[in-house]
């Protein structure tokens, strides 16, 4: 019996990993230059973060084809005490810039529950009571 493919549907909804990359450049432009949150990339290789960005991205929209080459989530934020209120910013970016990009809802909708759901490996921290507050 052979394993069903993975839905290949919103990877390619995205635009491929083509779209997926131009997305995440635009996110991570917000981000780098954001007021809240821009300080905690300062040191940061901004075409490493945006390759190894756009390999995870692929993956949780479906991509099986595309290896993603980064440290685990966990490893990789444990020098950084990043605290909810930042991780929500980062979502509202990211959140923004889907929007901005024209990336459609089914789409948009797996992109912000995959990031959402990898809170724990990023932070001990709920969401900001403002963000709470902020969400529909």
């Amino acid at each position: 019996m052979s394993t069903p493919e993975p839905d290949l549907a919103l990877f390619e909804a995205a635009g491929g990993q083509a779209g997926i990359e131009t997305v995440v450049r635009a996110f991570y432009a917000r981000v780098f230059d954001d007021l809240m949150i821009g300080y905690l990339f300062r040191r940061v290789d901004r075409e490493r973060l945006i390759l190894v960005e756009t390999e995870f991205a692929a993956r949780a929209l479906g991509a099986t084809s595309v290896r993603y080459t980064g440290r685990p989530l966990r490893e990789a934020h444990a020098a950084h005490r990043i605290q909810g209120g930042q991780f929500d910013r980062r979502s509202t970016l990211l959140r923004e810039t889907l929007l901005a990009c024209g990336v459609s809802e089914p789409v948009r909708a797996a992109w912000l529950a995959h990031t959402e759901a990898l809170r724990a490996l990023i932070t001990a921290d709920g969401p900001s009571i403002c963000q709470a507050a902020d969400d529909p």
